[in-house]
């Protein structure tokens, strides 16, 4: 057994994925990675990193179980997106600022919906 982390994700990016069960919940879901070196990727999930331009907890919450993702699975086996389908995402975008201030938005309404669980 090994601790060695062959593909670490790091702070910032986005661990998404790629393989789920027929109409399951997981099949394109994102999570922002907080902490280097805490996850790494394995063959179900792949590592996005944002580009400069593009603030990553909206390209997370823009992502997440994306309509167009979700369109690959269709219900009766497993869904499995590929590299290509990844690539092929398209989606238009504000400018960095307005990213911001809609990631920073949603990021405050995550946060307010998890201490509301936690009552």
């Amino acid at each position: 057994m090994s601790n060695l982390q062959i593909e670490p994700l790091f702070e910032n990016e986005i661990a998404f994925v790629l393989s789920d069960v027929p109409n399951g919940r997981a099949i394109a879901r994102t999570f922002l990675i907080e902490k280097s070196g805490k996850y790494t990727l394995n063959q179900r999930i792949a590592g996005i990193t944002p580009l400069e331009n593009t603030y990553p907890y909206f390209l997370h919450i823009l992502m997440n179980r994306h309509k167009y993702f979700l369109s690959f699975d269709d219900g009766a086996k497993q869904t499995n997106l590929s590299v290509k389908d990844v690539m092929d995402f398209i989606s238009n975008y504000p400018i960095y600022k307005e990213q911001e201030k809609i990631g920073l938005l949603f990021k405050q309404i995550d946060n307010l919906i998890t201490l509301h669980q936690r009552e």
